[in-house]
């Protein structure tokens, strides 16, 4: 096991600027993690309290709340994506910067990771997206890239509570600290 306070860098003795430079990776990779984290502070806890509500006015409230981490068109949904961005771009720069591509764990990280995302996607986008829909709130249709918002449709009280039974607060959080805690035990212990 690797020192925690020394990165094992496969080219730090030939390259002095190379230390410097992973920790400062480190620095912009851990910190826009934190930020990511944070953006999904509100949509994590809509998703609990979306269990239990049955108010159509409150619903939409939380609804409202849990979209503006991700949507585009919002200030918060903007830094959420920049900075998805930035997770991922300060990834790569500290498998080149650590010489760590030829390593698995790093390549374990990415496939951790977009396990995670995918997850994420399907078991809370996906009922949310269909919980708007059945409030006759705007919605978003599966698929990737560039949103597609769809019009409102008439408000469905079974097809709400169908969405509703379908979120599934505990599996996502599952799923996203273990996951995390898959991926600092990766990058802290560096096992393979």
């Amino acid at each position: 096991m690797a020192a925690l306070d020394t990165p094992r860098l496969r080219h730090a003795d030939r390259h002095p600027a190379t230390l410097s430079l992973y920790r400062s990776l480190v620095f912009v990779h851990v910190l826009s993690i934190l930020v990511l984290l944070l953006c999904h502070g509100a949509a994590f806890t809509a998703t609990y309290v979306l269990r239990q509500e049955r108010r159509p006015e409150r619903i939409g409230v939380l609804l409202d709340l849990s979209l503006a981490s991700f949507d585009s068109r919002r200030a918060l949904g903007r830094i959420f994506w920049i900075d998805f961005l930035v997770v991922v771009g300060s990834g790569v720069a500290l498998m080149i910067a650590g010489g760590w591509w030829r390593s698995w764990w790093p390549w374990l990280s990415v496939a951790v990771f977009i396990a995670i995302v995918l997850a994420m996607r399907q078991l809370g986008g996906g009922p949310l997206s269909q919980l708007r829909r059945s409030m006759g709130l705007p919605w978003l249709a599966a698929g990737f890239g560039k949103p597609d918002w769809k019009e409102p449709e008439a408000p469905s009280q079974k097809a709400m509570e169908a969405a509703l039974s379908r979120l599934n607060p505990t599996s996502l959080s599952v799923i996203g600290v273990g996951g995390f805690a898959v991926l600092l035990w990766l990058m802290m212990f560096k096992p393979f």
